[in-house]
């Protein structure tokens, strides 16, 4: 079955943060764009993602990203 957030947190990996961040091609990956106010922030997260505690990506957070939109 699925691991719970806990038991991938005992095993040395951590939850990618993405409320309120601005998006990182690094650790998260963008399906979806929609306008906002905010250019490149998070607006929402689909699926969790996951480093190691060293840092080394496990699954990046899949997520929709604010794009601004341009005014005429």
């Amino acid at each position: 079955g699925l691991l719970t957030e806990e038991e991938l947190t005992q095993d040395g990996l951590k939850r990618i943060e993405t409320a309120d961040q601005v998006f990182d091609p690094k650790t998260m990956e963008c399906l979806e764009t929609v306008d906002g106010d905010s250019d490149n922030m998070v607006s929402e997260e689909l699926v969790s993602g996951f480093v190691f505690n060293d840092g080394d990506l496990v699954r990046p957070a899949k997520v929709k990203v604010y794009r601004k939109k341009l005014s005429n």
